[in-house]
């Protein structure tokens, strides 16, 4: 999961603050040590601090975010059908402001007092 995170954050942001992004968001979401003692030689040092992670979340990491609504489309649709040019500039695609490359919405008219993306 670690390299998963980490890709993300790499992937992200620019090449100059992506070595500070990773380091900043590892320092939020790492803990000291918080059971020393018998354990310790026994790998299970941290095992209080771990176990409350797992039942409670890593705060500054796994908190309650924000709610997504989605549907399931149960419909069927016909493989290999093509849109036309003319259907394609009806269509309107709002890129959003965070990589709108691959974040966008996409509107089944472009409005008419706006030009088509």
């Amino acid at each position: 999961m670690s390299g998963a995170i980490n890709a993300a954050i790499i992937g992200s942001n620019p090449v100059a603050q992506r070595l500070e992004r990773l380091q900043d968001f590892w320092r939020n979401i790492e803990s000291a040590p918080s059971l020393t003692g018998p354990l310790d030689g026994f790998g299970m040092g941290n095992m209080l601090a771990n176990m409350t992670g797992a039942m409670l979340g890593i705060p500054g990491f796994s908190k309650a975010g924000p709610l997504i609504k989605n549907d399931i489309d149960d419909r069927i649709y016909a493989k290999g059908r093509r849109v036309s040019d003319q259907g394609l500039a009806e269509v309107h695609v709002e890129p959003h402001d965070f990589h709108g490359e691959w974040n966008y919405t996409i509107h089944p008219k472009a409005p008419h007092n706006k030009p088509n993306c």
